[in-house]
């Protein structure tokens, strides 16, 4: 809260005061490629005879190709779910884009060689955190700027958009 306290007829008014909104932790649902994932969609790819989608999309000689491709499309989504994992991760409003899990161990290293009381460890786990949260950063800034590289890729464009400004749906934690 922000303002300027004063004293009004017995009691503390805050003028000007603006409630800061206490947000709760998020749940995100996130995909993950494991090692080696590409290879067994590649399989599921080859094996697929893909003339039987516009068999199943034609009617009178004609094909429809809405349902062409949504056939294809659902079944290309289905390899994916098939070799990815899903993750539920929760997300703090106060937790960085950039905050790698790399990060969040040599932070717990950090505050374990204060505590312990040893400057020396202390020296060296508050030099590793500050590299690892440059390199971190740079990364992220990477990954963000790969998004803007080819302006003839609008919907990668519209991903780095909606990266910045975390406009993906969220499920709140209960």
């Amino acid at each position: 809260m922000t303002g300027v306290l004063s004293w009004e007829s017995g009691m503390v008014v805050a003028q000007g005061a603006v409630e800061e909104p206490i947000t709760k932790p998020l749940l995100k649902q996130v995909r993950t490629w494991p090692a080696g994932a590409i290879s067994p969609l590649q399989d599921c790819g080859e094996q697929m005879t893909w003339i039987t989608f516009k068999e199943a999309a034609t009617d009178g000689g004609t094909v429809n190709l809405e349902e062409y491709t949504a056939s294809v499309t659902g079944y290309i989504s289905k390899g994916i779910d098939d070799v990815t994992v899903s993750k539920t991760i929760i997300t703090r409003p106060n937790q960085k884009p950039w905050m790698t899990a790399e990060v969040r161990t040599l932070l717990r290293t950090r505050d374990s060689a204060f505590r312990t009381g040893d400057k020396e460890v202390l020296r060296k786990a508050r030099a590793k955190l500050s590299c690892a949260i440059r390199e971190a950063k740079c990364a992220h800034a990477q990954r963000i700027h790969g998004h803007f590289k080819d302006t003839g890729d609008t919907r990668r464009m519209w991903e780095g958009i909606q990266a910045i400004t975390d406009y993906r749906k969220t499920i709140t934690i209960l």
